[in-house]
C-alpha cells in the first residue's frame, strides 16, 4: 500500500513535498521497459542474479554485436518495484553502449538521481550489480577464456546445491549456457564440467578428484543418500546431451 500511494503522487510536484522517488523512476515502475522482452541475435548472454537476503532473483539478458556494443537488453523475473524500476532504466540506458561502460553500471549514482529513500537502496544496488555482473560475464565468455576458466565460470553459474536441486531447472540452465557457448564457437569439455560439479556438490578436494572416472565413482558410490541421487541425475542429464560416455556397465 505504501508504494501504491507513492505511485499515485506522480501528478503532484514531488520535489516540493520533499518526497522520493522521482517521476522518472516511478514512470519506469508503472510501465517497465524491457521486462520479459524477447531478444534475438547470435551473441545473447543471460546472467542470473540472486540475493537470498533480499529475496531477489532476476535474469539480465544482453545482446551484443560483433563490435562489442550492447544492441538490446531485457530482464526477467518477479522482483520488487525498486528493482523493476532500476532495471527498466538500466536496460534502456545500456542499449548502444560498449560493454566496458555497461560493466560500470554499479558505479552510477542512481540512488541520488532517483531520490531513492533508504528502504529502496538495497534493491537499487542489487539491480545495478545485476547489470554490471551480466556485462562482466559476457566479456569473460567473449574474451577467449581458457578451458579451466570456462569450466569454473560454468560451475559458478549453475550454482549446484544438493538440497535445492531440481533436475528440470538445472536442465534449463545447462541448455541455455550450452547454447550461448556453442554460438560463440566453444566446444565444451563435458567430463571436465561434470567432474567439477561433483567436486562442488560433495565438497571434495579438487586436487584429489581430478578425473571424470573419479567423478563418476563419487556419483555412484559416495554416501548412498541425497548427493548420490543428485549425482546419478547429473550423469543422466549429461549423458542424454552427449556430453560424456555412458557409465560402464554394472555401475
Amino acid at each position: 500500500m505504501f508504494f501504491y500511494f507513492f505511485c499515485r503522487l506522480t501528478s503532484h510536484d514531488r520535489s516540493s513535498l520533499g518526497l522520493g522517488p522521482t517521476r522518472e523512476f516511478l514512470a519506469h515502475c508503472e510501465a517497465p521497459r524491457n521486462l520479459s522482452a524477447r531478444i534475438s541475435g547470435s551473441r545473447v548472454f543471460t546472467h542470473l542474479a540472486t540475493d537470498r537476503h533480499l529475496g531477489e532473483a532476476v535474469r539480465v539478458v544482453l545482446s551484443l554485436n560483433d563490435a562489442g556494443l550492447v544492441v538490446d537488453a531485457s530482464f526477467k523475473g518477479f522482483p520488487t518495484k525498486w528493482v523493476i524500476g532500476c532495471l527498466s532504466w538500466l536496460t534502456e540506458w545500456a542499449k548502444g553502449k560498449p560493454l566496458d561502460e555497461v560493466e560500470r553500471a554499479d558505479t552510477l549514482p542512481l540512488a541520488a538521481r532517483f531520490d531513492v529513500p533508504e528502504l529502496g537502496l538495497p534493491g537499487i544496488e542489487f539491480a545495478q550489480r545485476a547489470v554490471a555482473d551480466g556485462a562482466r560475464e559476457a566479456r569473460r565468455v567473449m574474451g577467449g577464456s581458457t578451458p579451466d576458466e570456462l569450466i569454473a565460470w560454468l560451475v559458478d553459474q549453475l550454482n549446484l546445491c544438493a538440497e535445492a536441486f531440481d533436475a528440470g531447472s538445472f536442465s534449463e540452465q545447462l541448455d541455455q549456457k550450452l547454447s550461448e557457448l556453442t554460438g560463440l564457437g566453444y566446444v565444451l569439455d563435458g567430463p571436465r564440467l561434470l567432474t567439477q560439479l561433483v567436486v562442488r556438490l560433495n565438497g571434495l578436494d579438487p586436487d584429489e578428484t581430478c578425473s571424470p572416472e573419479d567423478a563418476l565413482a563419487a556419483c555412484f558410490y559416495l554416501d548412498g543418500g541425497l548427493r548420490q541421487r543428485v549425482g546419478r541425475e547429473l550423469v543422466q542429464l549429461f549423458d542424454v546431451r552427449g556430453l560424456l560416455p555412458r557409465p560402464p556397465e554394472g555401475r
